[in-house]
């Protein structure tokens, strides 16, 4: 634990319980030690991409000192993994670590843009929705895509469950099958919707917040080159 304190000991406040612990399992005839790994989870509370870059420097600062004291100790520690999708994606340089786990770095999403550790454009997942109805008297369009599809996360921007590519809409609330999606509010004044943008029947596409999430309430990954399918993904579901 490095200071998501999520899981994990934290050496910081308990180093000799991490140091007894490690020891333990080396001594274990059932169990092989092969290293320490640390999630910088709290790199999601980054704000800019200098922030991130920082907690990614504490965390591999943190990880590399600890197995070198492991090492001063005749523990052997070969496997120093660090790593979350908002540090690694922000930071370059990885210093005295030997493996990442970049997390969503796969896909990215409208979260990771927030914090700066990807551009909007590099967001390469968005789930294919279709107009459902023009509803004039509240100035929303209602389409095919709820929780179901989306998932329930927000994101540190605003407080929609996904953004509609090429267009300044929003995903503003979800049930269970559908959403309303509605203008993107930026100068306070309600802006009205042309509805005859977005005839009933058409596509859209919304850039989740967390793809992580999104992605795991798909069957199939539909894979798009200038426009058209060149291949289908099928995932690894269910626990």
């Amino acid at each position: 634990d490095i200071g998501y304190h999520r899981a994990g000991v934290d050496v910081a406040q308990d180093e000799s319980r991490a140091i007894h612990l490690a020891r333990r399992m080396t001594e274990s005839k059932s169990i092989r030690f092969l290293g320490i790994y640390s999630h910088s989870g709290h790199g999601y509370t980054a704000s800019n991409r200098d922030e991130a870059i920082k907690i990614s420097d504490e965390e591999c600062d943190r990880a590399a000192a600890f197995a070198q004291r492991l090492k001063d100790r005749g523990i052997q520690c070969p496997a120093v993994s660090v790593g979350g999708t908002p540090s690694c994606g922000s930071s370059s340089k990885f210093p005295g670590v030997t493996e990442i786990h970049p997390g969503n770095y796969v896909f990215y999403d409208r979260q990771q843009a927030s914090v700066e550790s990807c551009q909007f454009d590099q967001i390469a997942v968005s789930v294919l929705v279709r107009v459902l109805g023009h509803y004039e008297h509240s100035g929303h369009i209602l389409c095919d895509a709820g929780s179901l599809g989306m998932s329930k996360d927000t994101s540190p921007q605003d407080s929609a469950f996904g953004s509609v590519k090429g267009h300044d809409l929003v995903l503003q609330s979800i049930s269970q099958e559908v959403g309303k999606l509605v203008p993107r509010s930026g100068s306070g004044k309600k802006r009205k919707l042309d509805m005859e943008s977005y005839p009933l029947g058409s596509l859209l596409e919304i850039v989740p917040n967390h793809s992580c999430l999104t992605a795991a309430c798909h069957p199939l990954y539909y894979v798009v080159k200038d426009r058209k399918v060149v291949d289908v993904w099928v995932p690894c579901r269910g626990w």
